[in-house]
């Protein structure tokens, strides 16, 4: 048996609990294509790559912990995480384009439910856009 570590893409390493809720909807529809695609574009990054210190692949260990730090989505710059999302729209068909109940515009998103930080309130949105939840999750006065 060999002692290689292999890479544990967990969606808890992959995908937060307010990007996941993107997918929450129509789960699973689209995740496996972000989780790989996101992975991906993370280990294009040299920010990330350069916190590995040269150790990927070879160590995998090290990539599960700094996964275990912060997962994917949010070690993604969000413009990348938008441009993710919107690759997995055109593979999956996960989200629809509407008017947007957080910023008016019609732009790509689905129904997204966010849970108070006391959860006991649950705040339903019909439609939000990919933008308004990778950029103004705290302005909205969800979290």
């Amino acid at each position: 048996m060999s002692d290689t570590v292999r890479l544990e893409l967990t969606p808890d390493r992959t995908i937060c609990a307010i990007h996941g809720e993107l997918f929450a909807h129509n789960w699973p529809v689209g995740y496996p294509t972000f989780a790989v695609m996101a992975f991906q574009k993370l280990i294009d990054s040299k920010r990330f790559m350069d916190r590995l210190e040269g150790t990927f692949p070879k160590n995998m260990e090290a990539v599960h912990k700094e996964l275990d730090k912060s997962p994917v989505c949010c070690q993604l710059h969000p413009s990348a995480l938008i441009e993710v999302l919107m690759q997995v729209n055109g593979e999956d068909k996960v989200w629809e384009k509407k008017k947007c109940r957080g910023c008016n515009r019609m732009r790509c998103g689905t129904v997204y439910r966010m849970t108070g930080s006391n959860e006991r309130t649950t705040k339903t949105f019909s439609h939000l856009c990919l933008s308004c939840v990778v950029h103004r999750i705290q302005p909205l006065g969800l979290n």
